[in-house]
């Protein structure tokens, strides 16, 4: 059994400390340069916005349940190509983490949980720094898909972590995870950050490094997540029942093929 050394040990509890909900253990400890990038565009958003939530796109929850046929419609009885849409989303999220950033309220976690079981995830991390996550979110949310699709059947791990989105990902190793990002635009930013997207700048290139080889980021109403051709995403080629998806203010798909 290998000792963790006492001094390292001791970072990284205080780096877990830095989040108030406990579930899940950081994996990894940020560079110091880049940690104070990082910290300084954090501190622009807080002195923008401080504790009350900035404007929002609309929900996830409103437009993934849109008719129940849109491109992420995993969950939904009417849409025709459900299974086609498991299987695609299967391929590339299962058996792996799903980031849900800025993931919202009690009716948006609720319809990305159940997204991510359906695709066959093993880990469910849903992080936002406006919301007061407790151990009561992770029960919830397991009794909702226990409720749903029976309780032997749900194995997947489930975490709720109050952070802001760009710290959480500093602390998370490389190539680890799949990573949603839904509802954030132009809006969410206060206009001087808005002018030199420190903020999104430094977020995407977070976004990359955590994303897995073949892995998908992916959400609505959120154009900055195209930044990621930068960084050698590329437009998903194709989506049973939708043909071709090429990146718009609605739905972004992006596959890491590095």
């Amino acid at each position: 059994m290998v000792t963790p050394n006492p001094k390292s040990l001791e970072l990284f509890r205080s780096l877990q400390h830095q989040f108030e909900v406990n579930t899940r253990m950081p994996t990894r400890i940020p560079d110091k340069g880049e940690w104070k990038r990082a910290r300084l565009m954090v501190e622009t958003i807080e002195a923008a916005w401080g504790d009350i939530p900035p404007p929002s796109s609309p929900s996830c929850f409103d437009i993934l349940t849109r008719g129940g046929s849109g491109p992420f419609a995993v969950h939904s009885e009417n849409c025709r190509r459900r299974d086609e849409l498991r299987g695609f989303y299967r391929e590339r999220l299962g058996g792996k983490t799903l980031f849900d950033l800025a993931a919202g309220g009690t009716l948006s976690y609720l319809t990305m949980v159940e997204f991510a079981f359906l695709a066959g995830a093993k880990e469910y991390v849903a992080i936002d720094r406006y919301q007061d996550f407790s151990q009561a979110d992770v029960s919830l949310a397991r009794e909702y898909l226990n409720t749903k699709y029976g309780k032997d059947n749900v194995n997947m791990q489930i975490h709720f972590v109050k952070a802001d989105m760009l710290l959480f990902l500093a602390h998370e190793a490389n190539a680890s995870a799949n990573v949603s990002m839904s509802g954030f635009d132009e809006a969410c930013l206060p206009p001087a950050l808005f002018t030199d997207m420190g903020y999104v700048h430094e977020l995407v290139m977070q976004i990359a490094r955590v994303t897995e080889p073949s892995g998908l980021t992916f959400g609505i109403n959120n154009p900055f997540l195209r930044n990621l051709s930068y960084h050698g995403f590329i437009d998903i080629g194709h989506i049973p029942g939708y043909g071709r998806l090429r990146s718009g203010r609605d739905v972004t798909i992006l596959a890491n093929e590095r």
